[in-house]
């Protein structure tokens, strides 16, 4: 396959009518992962480079596993003109030559030379699942995981595109193939717009399914307008506390308390006895932790879900 043909026939295919940029960058997961599934390239990566001044022969390491054979440039900025001296390319850099000051953005591929024998898809694999690939951490479109950082991850860094789970709207034109997965807008949203899980302060809970397990499924309702009902993925259920009952019958004067119960005070003789009833009060919180809410033990986390 001649060099820079792949990229430059497809991706214009792919995208809308114009190459965009933000689009590619946003996507970029998805676009790797495509290339790979369909034993087009070995391997694809994203680069930005800038230069200060005028160089011949620069070396870049590409950290392909093997040597790039199709590069596309996206954007350039800059008086500088880019010249990718290609024949210089070996196992560990690219040769660059700058005419002047630019900044540059461009993708590489390196390619299958032919169909892929059973050890070639074993290295193929391993290399995927790399830390050094452009293709790692290959959760699906519409993964929610818990994360532990207070920064989005980089769309740049081969992870994807995240956002968090913090019920706003975002536009279906700005995250296209997440919008095509999810026609029904589960968590809400409109024609046009989409929403995010609402996951501040709760937990996520497996659908039931027919299981049994959650005896109010079908009673779940939709957190935004245009959200899931009943016992579907994005539905919402309230906070509940099993229902606790009791009974105490007539105590007398000497009549043991205690757990829960408290006496609060007399309620007075007892007609022909000579003895007196007690008050008695319920409090959990004399033999439990207690709170407004009903809770397990936990620690902080945000969740994130992937829409590129």
């Amino acid at each position: 396959m001649a060099a820079g043909s792949f990229l430059q026939r497809v991706l214009p295919q792919i995208l809308t009518k114009e190459i965009s940029d933000i689009f590619i960058r946003r996507n970029f997961q998805n676009l790797a992962d495509y290339f790979l599934n369909e034993n087009q390239l070995l391997s694809f990566k994203h680069f930005e480079m800038e230069f200060t001044q005028a160089a011949s022969n620069l070396k870049r390491p590409h950290g392909l596993l093997y040597i790039p054979q199709d590069i596309l440039v996206s954007k350039i900025t800059g008086k500088g003109t880019v010249t990718f001296n290609t024949g210089l390319f070996d196992q560990t850099n690219m040769d660059i030559s700058v005419s002047g000051a630019c900044k540059i953005r461009f993708y590489v591929g390196t390619y299958w030379k032919s169909p892929p024998t059973v050890s070639e898809k074993d290295e193929k694999i391993s290399y995927k699942s790399g830390s050094d690939s452009a293709v790692q951490g290959g959760s699906p479109i519409g993964a929610i995981i818990p994360y532990g950082l207070d920064t989005l991850p980089d769309e740049e860094d081969g992870t994807g595109v995240w956002l968090w789970c913090d019920g706003e709207l975002y536009n279906d034109a700005d995250y296209p193939i997440f919008a095509k997965k999810n026609t029904n807008k589960r968590y809400g949203g409109n024609s046009t717009q989409f929403r995010t899980p609402f996951s501040n302060g709760r937990v996520p809970r497996g659908v039931d399914d027919g299981a049994g397990i959650d005896p109010d499924a079908n009673a779940r309702v939709a957190l935004f307008p245009g959200g899931s009902k009943g016992d579907n993925i994005g539905s919402y259920q309230e906070d509940a506390l099993q229902n606790i009952t009791g009974r105490i019958g007539t105590i007398g004067i000497n009549g043991t308390i205690d757990g829960a119960f408290a006496v609060t005070g007399n309620a007075g003789l007892i007609a022909n006895e000579g003895s007196a009833d007690r008050q008695v009060s319920f409090d959990a919180s004399r033999v439990a932790r207690t709170s407004t809410e009903t809770r397990m033990k936990n620690f902080n986390v945000k969740y994130i879900i992937r829409v590129g």
